[in-house]
C-alpha cells in the first residue's frame, strides 16, 4: 500500500482544545483508512493563545500546560493530550509530523 498522509488540522479548526482527544479516538478509523501519517500544526503556545492556529510563536516549551496568553490549553488541546495522542498513532503504526515555526524574537535572537 503506498503511504498516504492525513493533513490532521486546517486552518479554521475549531478552538476547543479537542483536536489531540480528537485524532487519539479517531486513530482505529485512520488505520482502517490506511494512513500511515498525520500532519499536526504547532504544538506550543502561540502569540494568540488559545485562539492561534500555532504560526506565531510565543513559548517554544509550553505545550499546553502553563497559564499563558489567557489559557493553559492550546488551541488544539493540553500536553497531556498531545503525548496520549503521539503515544496512540505511534502505537498504531501512524507517523506523527508535527509542523514547527521559528520567527525571530524581540531581542533579535532566533529561536
Amino acid at each position: 500500500m503506498n503511504p498516504t498522509m492525513l493533513q490532521g488540522f486546517h486552518w479554521y479548526s475549531e478552538g476547543n482544545g479537542e483536536l489531540y482527544k480528537q485524532m487519539k479516538n479517531e486513530s482505529d478509523h485512520l488505520v482502517e483508512l490506511g494512513i500511515s501519517a498525520v500532519w499536526f500544526p504547532p504544538a506550543y503556545k502561540s502569540a494568540g493563545g488559545g485562539y492561534s492556529v500555532g504560526y506565531d510563536p510565543y513559548d517554544l516549551f509550553d505545550l499546553g500546560e502553563f497559564e499563558q496568553k489567557g489559557t493553559v490549553s492550546t488551541k488544539y488541546g493540553n500536553k497531556k493530550q498531545y503525548l496520549d495522542c503521539t503515544k496512540a498513532l505511534q502505537e498504531k503504526g501512524i507517523l506523527f509530523l508535527k509542523s514547527t515555526a521559528s520567527v525571530e524574537g524581540k531581542n533579535g535572537i532566533s529561536l
